[in-house]
């Protein structure tokens, strides 16, 4: 009996792995699919983290990221150019666009849970960068229309449930030094209520790019 029902499992298994193939290759066949494109999810990947925070079994907040590094903006130039069709001198101009932003503002989108939303006046979280210890207070917090790379870039972080917001820091101090710098080995959004403190933290080489990304919770 037990032989018969090992028997009639395998039989199952078999009969709905071939009926699954058979489904998708007539559904590619019925229904021509979209070319798929690069979509630059590796090349973005270490500067984007989420920082979940719960208090017990209830989540308090949530904050999706990502940090608009020359990297991120120049996936963005390319996924923009590419979808307006934009080529040669056009889609330089673009990218040149892009990375002077990067000559003023150290910048992040940031997508939060309508419970725990900054840069309102009586918001309940705010938010300050920390390089290697040296903390920076937030230049600005706006609402924003997400750009539709940057929506696909977060891929399914982005909802109808969530609010965008561009959190820009000044690219230098009152002293006139670079916040970030050659010699910079960490950078840190902290995000902080009364009771909760989290943050996305990147290790940086001598080149300013990401060699590990990790999350803080307290």
């Amino acid at each position: 009996m037990r032989l018969l029902a090992q028997y009639s499992l395998i039989c199952f298994i078999l009969f709905s792995v071939t009926s699954c193939v058979r489904i998708k290759k007539w559904t590619k066949k019925t229904f021509p699919q979209a070319t798929e494109l690069n979509d630059y999810q590796s090349q973005i990947k270490k500067y984007r983290g989420t920082v979940k925070l719960y208090e017990f079994f209830q989540t308090k907040a949530q904050f999706d990221v990502i940090w608009l590094s020359d990297d991120v903006r120049e996936a963005y130039s390319e996924m923009h150019c590419r979808k307006h069709g934009k080529t040669g001198e056009d889609e330089g101009n673009v990218l040149k666009r892009q990375l002077e932003r990067n000559n003023f503002y150290i910048s992040f989108y940031v997508l939060c849970l309508r419970n725990s939303t900054i840069g309102k006046k009586k918001s309940k979280w705010s938010v300050y960068l920390d390089v290697d210890g040296k903390k920076t207070t937030v230049k600005d917090v706006e609402q924003v229309d997400l750009p539709p790379e940057y929506q696909e870039l977060f891929g399914k972080k982005f909802n109808k449930f969530k609010t965008p917001v561009l959190v820009k820091f000044n690219i230098s101090d009152r002293d006139g030094n670079f916040v970030l710098n050659p010699n910079s080995k960490n950078l840190k959004l902290v995000f902080n209520s009364p009771g909760l403190e989290g943050s996305i933290e990147w290790e940086l080489d001598r080149e300013g790019r990401v060699v590990k990304r990790s999350i803080n919770k307290k």
